[in-house]
């Protein structure tokens, strides 16, 4: 069996003997408008080679996209979930042959075997399980799914030999109508905890392939709080037998399922063309929902100086008092933080990381997929701070400094967050408050006296 990704959830399956189109959505943006495929690509619609039939796993516009299904063959087969609204859509563009397909009914075409998995979630849809000769493979899509389905699936299969995993625990309405932006440790963890339980062969992270464009683009920081990176490396927590059975699929790359073993196939469909450079990767910012996060310097403070003592203190200074003060970061080696630090200068930002599950922890300048502990400071605060010049009242009220974490552990029985600690910045132990309030103080005093 063969597996290419087009893209987010479009994939092109081939078994022994029959190959499905699924999801397909081949144009960007789309959902009106406010989405784009990520990594970016064109697909090359007349080189897609011919397929036996169509699966569309739910309504939702990126997976449901009307502009496409216009463009492609009418008279093959179309197995949809039973939803009328899909089915009269579909017939209005002339599709001739569609098949509504109830929760857990198997499809037999020739050697291969579909079968529809259901969803605890409020949309009619379906996950889907393609089994023959060469093994069994399951497409979560979006579903939402229990401890019964797993039972289910492990009693019909024994074993799922490769899961494309549902991995992302959206927060697509928390900020619009005012519901928490903190990380959903709940929701990730029955994630997590639900591929433990099922200990599937393999597994490549599968749909949420995608981010939010044009005006809607600010959303990126608000929406997708977890890292491909950082699911692969958490999965591989909760179902330790899956470490080198984890991969991470951009559009035109495939897996081979050959009697059980999942075998990656990178770049390997010829119809897809990857596009674009602006491939940073998206990143969980919620207290950076401004347009911008930048220093405008209101004491007027000489920029290269600012720049040149944060740099030092960072990079030469910061690193001893870690070691130095080793017994205050306790519990930031126990809960594994690797702390990510960015500072904003005039025209620029720089960002340092600290992994405290190094002993001793070395600071790093530039970025890391696996951190988990964020905090965002403008150079000119920082630097206020460092020369008791400002203090933290100043940095945190006036919006120059903002902090989140998303701290847990993950162990094979589920999901392990920190109750009873907080979890303090770095900065904010080598820079005391009480300290640094004590010395704005007296500087202000000696002004005052001056004047």
């Amino acid at each position: 069996m063969k597996i290419q990704l087009i893209g987010h959830a479009s994939l092109l399956i081939e078994t022994q003997d029959c190959r499905f189109l699924v999801d397909p959505v081949f144009v960007d943006p789309h959902g009106e408008g406010i989405e784009e495929i990520y990594p970016r690509r064109e697909v090359l619609i007349d080189r897609i080679p011919e397929y036996d039939a169509m699966i569309i796993s739910h309504r939702h516009f990126d997976h449901f996209d009307i502009e496409t299904l216009a463009k492609l063959p009418k008279d093959v087969p179309v197995f949809i979930p039973e939803d009328a609204l899909m089915q009269g859509c579909l017939e209005q563009l002339g599709y001739t042959h569609i098949q509504p397909l109830a929760d857990f009914r198997e499809v037999t075409l020739g050697g291969t075997r579909l079968l529809t998995t259901g969803s605890d979630a409020f949309v009619q849809e379906f996950g889907l399980v393609f089994s023959d000769s060469s093994g069994v493979l399951w497409n979560q899509v979006d579903s939402v799914i229990n401890a019964k389905t797993i039972e289910s699936l492990l009693a019909r299969y024994g074993r799922i030999d490769l899961m494309l995993a549902m991995w992302q625990p959206m927060l697509e309405f928390n900020y619009q109508v005012h519901q928490s932006l903190e990380f959903p440790f709940a929701a990730y963890g029955d994630l997590l905890t639900g591929i433990g339980m099922l200990a599937p062969g393999a597994l490549a992270p599968g749909a949420n392939g995608f981010r939010y464009c044009g005006e809607a683009s600010w959303l990126n920081r608000v929406v997708f709080p977890v890292t491909r990176e950082r699911f692969c490396h958490d999965v591989v927590e909760a179902c330790t037998a899956l470490e080198d059975h984890v991969f991470v699929l951009d559009p035109g790359d495939g897996l081979l399922l050959d009697n059980g073993h999942t075998t990656p196939l990178p770049e390997q469909a010829t119809y897809i063309r990857r596009t674009g450079t602006d491939d940073s990767p998206l990143r969980f910012e919620p207290v950076r929902l401004d347009a911008h996060f930048v220093d405008t310097n209101p004491d007027g403070y000489d920029a290269d100086a600012v720049e040149a003592a944060v740099t030092a203190e960072i990079e030469r200074d910061l690193p001893v008092f870690l070691r130095e003060h080793s017994a205050a970061f306790a519990a930031c080696r126990h809960w594994r933080m690797i702390y990510r630090l960015e500072v904003a200068f005039a025209d620029h930002n720089h960002v340092w990381t600290v992994d405290f599950t190094e002993n001793p922890p070395n600071v790093r300048r530039g970025d890391c997929p696996l951190a988990n502990f964020f905090s965002y400071i403008t150079g000119s605060a920082l630097f206020g701070i460092m020369n008791g010049l400002k203090g933290w009242d100043y940095a945190v009220l006036g919006g120059f400094y903002r902090m989140h974490h998303k701290i847990y552990v993950v162990t094979p029985h589920g999901l392990v967050r920190p109750n009873f600690i907080e979890f303090k910045d770095p900065l904010s132990l080598r820079f005391a408050y009480e300290d640094v309030l004590e010395a704005t103080l007296v500087n202000q005093i000696n002004r005052h006296r001056q004047a």
